[in-house]
């Protein structure tokens, strides 16, 4: 088995920072361990390059928990790779698939009030990037105590 970390760079509020997903390669099996933000789609597919791998290659995706940084790309891979499975555990499979209200936007809205004047913008513009957020269905679950439903192929 091989992992490759995918540092993806980037820039937030007036500097560089970077994200770190990961491939598990095994055989025919070539799984992406979260996926970055909405938009980042050819920042994966130029690092997957720089590794000798392609997207198009990628058999599955397993999202560790739906903050928008693992979980904000997803749509738009799925849309270009359709025939990639995303896995996901139960508890957060709803929250990706859209069943339920993402538990960051509840926590973001709530607080909102709370805020001072000068943060409540930024606030606002957060929420909204929570609710762009396009849900997509998760094709298996696994629950939070038992192995991934592939972990056989992969050993």
């Amino acid at each position: 088995m091989n992992v490759y970390p995918l540092g993806i760079r980037y820039p937030f509020q007036r500097t560089e920072t970077a994200i770190y997903p990961a491939l598990i390669k095994q055989n025919a099996e070539l799984i992406l361990v979260d996926c970055g933000y909405a938009g980042f789609l050819p920042l994966i597919e130029d690092a997957m390059q720089v590794q000798g791998l392609s997207l198009s290659e990628l058999t599955s995706i397993i999202i560790t928990h739906h903050d928008i940084d693992h979980v904000g790309g997803l749509f738009e891979i799925k849309q270009a790779y359709p025939h990639v499975k995303v896995y996901a555990s139960e508890t957060e499979a709803p929250y990706i698939s859209g069943t339920k209200k993402s538990l960051r936007l509840q926590q973001a809205e709530a607080i909102h009030d709370t805020l001072p004047e000068d943060q409540k913008q930024g606030a606002l513009a957060f929420q909204e990037r929570l609710k762009g957020i396009l849900p997509v269905p998760v094709d298996e679950t696994f629950s939070n105590d038992a192995p991934l439903p592939f972990w056989k192929v992969l050993k």
